[in-house]
């Protein structure tokens, strides 16, 4: 059966590191959409969310994707915005 590449948690170390390093925010995708390995569970909902080739989502997944996105930056920025 299929299963994530093992070097996705070091590219995600990484970016995560790059950021922090350059005072940057950083948003994970796959963190997003449920953690390591969760495009086989969005590929496996009805409809599903992403493609078979566990790359590409659907349309609907990206929109899914997008929602999450502007919902977690601007989130973050109300929590900004308040903070002391």
């Amino acid at each position: 059966g299929w299963r994530p590449a093992d070097a996705m948690d070091e590219v995600d170390l990484a970016q995560r590191v790059i950021a922090a390093s350059h005072g940057c925010a950083w948003w994970g995708t796959r963190a997003a959409m449920g953690g390591p390995g969760s495009i086989e569970r969005w590929r496996h909902t009805k409809p599903p969310l992403s493609h078979l080739d566990h790359v590409h989502l659907s349309e609907l997944g990206y929109q899914r994707l997008a929602e999450t996105f502007a919902a977690d930056l601007l989130g973050a920025y109300d929590a900004w915005r308040v903070a002391p």
